[in-house]
């Protein structure tokens, strides 16, 4: 059977992340069953390391174009309204477009793929959102493995501009407890150098451990007890997991994407989603520590929620445009 072509437009960066990467590669592991899969390669992934067949120059999309099969654009990037002059290219005109978006773009497109916790709801065919279409690497659907000792997980995604990572393993390293845990910390691969070193350091002295960039991280979280994160994908990937875990906001427009995601998910936050005080922090652990069972069965629920069974049938969709 011949395979029809899908290219990737997505995006990473220190100010961006690496979420909208990270899910375009997630999307990739589901869609190579059906289509080669190429990846859009400009100053958008700078530095990144692709195990997928790149393109360099907009010319190219025309040379892989197939005429009897399916030739499709999956733009998943943050500002749309940058990629104008792509989308709008005589080169790309044949091509199918899908956008992973978090609204309804001023372009027309075959399929709209909203992947967040929304408000409202579309009545449009070509439209599919809400916490149903969360598209996560297919390793945080599997089962977790049992954890033989306490361990708490500090993940705050690609590039944490906001120095969480710190501020929150800073306050842990102060939380005096009966009960020995182990504090495993991520970094991500645009985290600012300074930032990095700091946190580096501060693990260092407290024997936390801590991972650059891990490409084992759906293990690492899998194997943690109770996980602290920031508002971007690492929230769902959570959920997906079961996993208890502490939920901050990025910023003030991220607030009420953090309110809205908690009408559906169980998630502990502080006040309205900022960095928890320390005498928060050891309230909930304490608590977690004392009544695991039942916190652990709460979160569980997560996982009927945010499931992969919704992106086996994006896949099939996709087949059909």
């Amino acid at each position: 059977m011949k395979k029809g072509n899908i290219v990737f437009v997505t995006e990473a960066n220190f100010s961006k992340g690496l979420g909208h990467y990270k899910r375009s590669l997630s999307f990739a592991g589901y869609l190579k069953k059906n289509f080669k899969i190429f990846f859009f390669r400009k100053k958008n992934l700078k530095n990144i390391k692709i195990k997928y067949k790149t393109i360099t120059k907009v010319e190219q999309f025309q040379k892989i174009y197939k005429n009897d099969l399916q030739n499709i654009i999956i733009y998943d990037v943050k500002k749309i309204e940058s990629y104008k002059n792509l989308i709008n290219n005589n080169y790309l005109k044949k091509y199918k477009k899908i956008f992973v978006y978090d609204k309804i773009p001023n372009f027309s497109y075959n399929l709209l793929i909203i992947p967040y916790i929304i408000k409202k709801k579309f009545k449009r065919k070509n439209i599919f959102s809400g916490y149903k279409y969360v598209i996560l690497n297919e390793n945080f659907f599997k089962s977790n493995k049992s954890i033989k000792k306490f361990t708490i997980c500090c993940t705050m995604g690609g590039s944490d501009i906001n120095q969480f990572t710190y501020k929150i393993i800073n306050l842990l390293s102060k939380i005096k407890l009966k009960t020995k845990i182990d504090v495993n910390v991520i970094i991500g691969n645009y985290f600012n150098n300074i930032h990095k070193n700091k946190i580096i350091k501060i693990c260092k002295k407290n024997k936390f451990k801590y991972y650059l960039n891990p490409k084992n991280y759906a293990s690492i979280l899998s194997k943690s007890s109770f996980l602290i994160t920031n508002s971007g994908n690492s929230k769902y990937e959570a959920a997906a997991l079961g996993k208890p875990f502490i939920i901050m906001s990025n910023d003030r427009n991220s607030i009420k994407h953090c309110k809205e995601f908690s009408k559906f998910i169980k998630s502990y936050y502080f006040k309205n989603y900022i960095v928890p005080n320390k005498s928060f922090l050891e309230k909930k652990i304490k608590y977690f520590i004392k009544h695991q069972s039942k916190v652990i069965s709460t979160f569980k629920s997560n996982k009927k929620i945010i499931n992969k069974k919704n992106i086996d049938y994006l896949n099939n969709i996709i087949k059909k445009i």
